[in-house]
């Protein structure tokens, strides 16, 4: 079992990989995009040459937007270095287009160097790329300086450069690098919302999360377990069909709208005053006193959870159950004038856990994950609430956060999954030799 289950960890390897590749690009990509927009949005603040280079190196180093990408990188010999130092994003793609038109990126980072930031005009000629453009106002700033240097930038064009691919190598001085070293100490970043740190969000409503859900699983079980063994040993029967249809009846309910009635007639409406509206309790009282508050909290969100996986659950259970029934050894049993329970307990149900323990191993990266919708109906501060604000709000390193978690939680499920079938099942045998 040690072999299989140390191959098993080396398969995952590569997923591990991909997961991690994904979840970096998806953030990077994001706040990219964040920062190019708040250094845009600095145009439209009446600041100050200087306060808009303290805001704007801020976002550079807050961001990382300066930075290489990955290890190395391959672009076309006619994009320079010194496009990385450039912080808006207009004269960035501005510069960058200059340089593939003549491909002279020394003559062009010298051009412009020399535009005066504080000058009305110079500031439209660091965004311009267009050369009649670019003729018409180097009239209207009267600078000989720089209409000699756009001069040699026409006059020593090699725009063939563009065309000759090269592979730059950048070290552990990219971001990548620098958000893995991050990463593998358990640091997430800093929300884009408040600054402070992602970790110190997740642990904050990670347990609620993990409350309210695996509760409700084992509710789940409790329940879908022993109702779908009894209605498989009746299959046909009037119980079946009636547990059945009352069951997908549930199952069709959406749950805003189930939450939305509860609220209403349970929860301080017009009806009954039974449950409060929302929250997790006061946690200022005894221990005694808050633990009860907290689960007469949560007893409306749990029965949320529950009642649409109940119809899932119950079905499956009650399916494999009957296909075990049909075999030759449970008709043999029966035929020997064994009790009903002990063919349905003792030995269908143990056979019929193989597709079972996958679904409720799977299930179990959902109780991190959380439920947006219940989490946000009923104002649980877990990872669902937080993970739909931030969406609304564009917190990226919140939203890979919870991204990179629930993937590899659902990796190492997989993982327990098959540790759970040699439970289930002496018959697999990890330590065959065959099979290893």
């Amino acid at each position: 079992m040690k072999n299989y289950l140390l191959k098993r960890f080396l398969l995952i390897i590569p997923s591990v990989m991909v997961v991690v590749i994904f979840t970096f690009i998806l953030g990077d990509l994001g706040a990219g995009n964040t920062a190019n927009l708040l250094i845009q949005s600095l145009e439209e603040k009446n600041l100050s040459y200087q306060e808009k280079q303290n805001a704007e190196k801020d976002l550079v180093k807050r961001y990382g937007i300066n930075q290489h990408v990955f290890y190395f990188s391959i672009q076309s010999f006619s994009q320079p270095e010194f496009l990385r130092d450039i912080i808006s994003p207009d004269e960035r793609n501005a510069m960058a287009r200059l340089c593939h038109q003549y491909g002279n990126s020394a003559q062009i980072e010298k051009y412009y160097k020399a535009l005066d930031r504080e000058n009305s005009v110079t500031q439209k000629l660091r965004k311009e790329y267009r050369e009649d453009e670019i003729k018409k106002l180097l009239i209207q700033s009267n600078s000989t300086e720089i209409q000699k240097l756009y001069s040699e930038v026409l006059a020593s064009t090699t725009s063939y450069k563009t065309y000759i691919p090269t592979i730059n190598f950048h070290g552990s001085k990219n971001r990548f690098h620098i958000w893995l070293m991050n990463l593998m100490k358990g640091d997430f970043g800093n929300s884009f919302i408040n600054g402070n740190e992602v970790k110190t969000s997740l642990k904050k409503s990670l347990p609620w999360t993990i409350l309210i859900n695996s509760a409700a699983l084992i509710l789940i079980l409790l329940i879908s377990i022993p109702l779908g063994v009894f209605v498989a040993g009746r299959k046909g029967k009037w119980i079946d069909k009636f547990v059945s249809v009352n069951l997908f009846s549930l199952y069709s309910l959406p749950v805003f709208w189930v939450a939305t009635l509860l609220l209403i007639f349970f929860a301080g409406g017009s009806y009954w005053n039974w449950f409060p509206l929302g929250g997790v309790g006061d946690s200022n009282t005894n221990f005694f006193e808050s633990f009860s508050d907290t689960i007469w909290h949560l007893v409306l969100p749990v029965f949320c959870l529950v009642y649409p996986a109940l119809a899932f659950f119950t079905r499956q259970v009650r399916s494999s159950v009957v296909q075990e029934l049909d075999k030759d050894y449970a008709l043999t049993a029966a035929a020997k004038g064994l009790n009903q329970n002990t063919i349905l307990w003792r030995h269908a149900f143990r056979n019929a856990l193989f597709p079972l323990i996958t679904i409720m191993v799977l299930v179990l990266p959902e109780i991190i994950n959380g439920s947006v919708v219940v989490e946000s109906i009923f104002s649980i501060p877990g990872i669902g609430m937080k993970s739909f604000q931030a969406v609304l709000m564009k917190d990226y390193p919140f939203i890979t956060s919870v991204i990179f978690i629930t993937a590899m939680a659902t990796l190492f499920a997989s993982i327990l999954a098959d540790v759970a079938y040699a439970s289930a099942n002496p018959m697999v045998r990890f330590s065959n030799k065959n099979t290893d």
